[in-house]
C-alpha cells in the first residue's frame, strides 16, 4: 500500500501495539517521533530499538535512523518534554498514533487513570498546538462495551453498560475525552482492538497476556470446571490488526471522526482454544459449563480469586460487530484471512516453544502472579 510520507508522533512505542505499529510506519518511509521512558537501567532509545529489533532486525538496522526517540512520560504535563522537543513536535507533527496505555485489567484505579485517562487528555491537549496536524488515531479496546448485552458496533458507545474491571472503564473514559476533543475541532479516529495474539504467519509476539495467561492457568490444572461454555472472544493477530489500522489511517477517502473495529467478523469459542491448547501442552482440559450452571461457592479461595480477577472479564454476552470496518477495509483492498484451527495451532505452538525454552524462568516468575492473575 502506497502512502504519502508523513511526520508522525507515536506514544506507547515499547508496547505490543505501539512497537509493531512503529515497525510498519518506519517500513513505509514515515518519520516517527516515538515517546518512551528510560526504564530498568536502559535508555528510552535502547528500549525502542530493542523492541523494533525483536520484530525485524533488518528494519531496525535500516530504518531506525528515521525514528527520533523522545524521552518523556505520558503522565507528566506536556509529557515531560523540554521546550525544544515540544516545539519540534508542534511544528512538525502531521499525524498522531496514541497507543500508550496500561492494559492490565484490574490495575489500581489511581494508576490506570493517570495513564489511560489523564495521559490521553495530555496527548490531545498537546495535539491542539500542532499546527500541521491532520488527525489523531486513538487506540482503544472493544472492552469499552462493558457488560452490555446486545450488538455493539462501531457507532455504539454509551449504551448503559457497567464495567467489571478498571481497564475497560478507563478506556471508556478515554473515548469520552476523544469525543470532547472532536467537539473542539480535532479529527480523532478511534480504533477498538480485540484480544491480540501473535503474527499470523508464525505466532511471534512480544508479550504473553490475556488468552495466553488463561492458557497458562489451565496448564496448572487448577480448575476441573470453568464457566466458559458458549463464550466467544474476538481475536486477531498483531500483524493483521496493524495492517488494518494502517490501511484505514492512510486511506485518502476516509470520513472524519469515525470509530473502527479492525478485526474479523467472526469470533472464536474460548472452549475451542483451550481444548486445542490442552492437546499441544498436554494438560487435562477442564469441563466447560454454562454460566448459569456455575456456583462460585464450590470453588476454593484461590480459585475464587482467579475467577474474580482473571476469568470473569472474558464472560460477557455482547455481540461485537465489525461489519462497517470490514466493508471499509474491503473497499481499500484489505480482507482478513480466515482464522481456522491451523492458525490457532501456529500461535499456540509459538507460545509452547517460548515456554519450553524459558520454562524455569517463565513459571518461577509467573506462577505466583498467575495464581493472583489479572488477565
Amino acid at each position: 500500500m502506497k502512502t504519502d510520507k508523513k511526520t508522525i508522533f507515536l506514544t506507547g512505542a515499547t508496547g505490543l501495539v505501539g512497537s509493531y505499529l512503529l515497525k510498519i510506519l518506519l517500513q513505509n518511509g514515515h518519520k516517527v517521533y516515538a515517546l518512551a521512558r528510560d526504564k530498568n537501567n536502559k535508555s528510552a532509545n535502547e528500549r525502542v530499538f530493542e523492541v523494533l529489533k525483536f520484530w525485524d532486525q533488518d528494519i531496525a538496522d535500516k530504518y531506525f535512523k528515521n525514528c527520533i526517540v523522545v524521552n518523556g512520560d505520558i503522565t507528566q504535563e506536556n509529557l515531560g518534554l523540554n521546550k525544544n522537543i515540544n516545539s519540534l513536535l508542534k511544528n512538525q507533527t502531521e499525524e498522531i498514533f496514541h497507543c500508550a496505555a496500561i492494559t492490565e485489567l484490574n490495575a489500581s484505579w489511581d494508576v490506570i487513570k493517570k495513564v489511560n485517562i489523564d495521559g490521553t487528555d495530555i496527548v490531545f491537549s498537546l495535539a491542539q498546538g500542532c499546527k500541521n496536524l491532520k488527525k489523531i488515531n486513538h487506540i482503544s479496546t472493544i472492552y469499552v462495551c462493558g457488560d452490555y448485552k446486545g450488538i455493539f458496533n462501531e457507532n455504539s458507545y454509551n449504551v448503559g453498560q457497567n464495567f467489571t474491571n478498571s481497564y475497560s472503564k478507563s478506556k471508556f473514559e478515554a473515548e469520552n475525552i476523544a469525543q470532547n476533543f472532536r467537539n473542539k475541532g480535532l479529527w480523532v479516529d478511534i480504533f477498538r482492538l480485540p484480544i491480540i495474539v501473535g503474527q499470523y504467519k508464525d505466532g511471534k509476539i512480544l508479550y504473553f497476556k490475556n488468552i495466553y495467561q488463561l492458557i497458562s492457568l489451565c496448564k496448572l490444572e487448577i480448575f476441573d470446571v470453568l464457566p466458559l461454555n458458549g463464550i466467544k472472544i474476538n481475536i486477531t493477530p498483531i500483524d493483521m490488526a496493524i495492517d488494518a489500522i494502517n490501511t484505514i489511517a492512510f486511506s485518502s477517502n476516509m470520513i472524519k471522526n469515525m470509530t473502527y473495529h479492525p478485526f474479523p467478523l467472526h469470533s472464536i469459542y474460548i472452549k475451542t482454544i483451550i481444548e486445542l491448547a490442552s492437546k499441544i501442552f498436554k494438560f487435562k482440559c477442564p469441563n466447560f459449563i454454562f454460566l448459569e450452571e456455575f456456583q462460585i461457592e464450590d470453588f476454593s479461595p484461590v480459585q475464587k480469586n482467579i475467577i474474580k480477577n482473571g476469568i470473569l472479564p472474558f464472560i460477557f454476552d455482547t455481540n461485537i460487530d465489525s461489519t462497517f470496518t470490514n466493508n471499509i477495509l474491503k473497499e481499500n483492498g484489505f480482507i482478513f484471512p480466515k482464522f481456522n484451527i491451523n492458525f490457532l495451532n501456529i500461535f499456540l505452538k509459538y507460545f509452547k516453544k517460548y515456554i519450553t525454552k524459558n520454562e524455569e524462568k517463565y513459571f518461577t516468575v509467573n506462577k505466583k502472579s498467575l495464581l493472583n492473575t489479572k488477565i
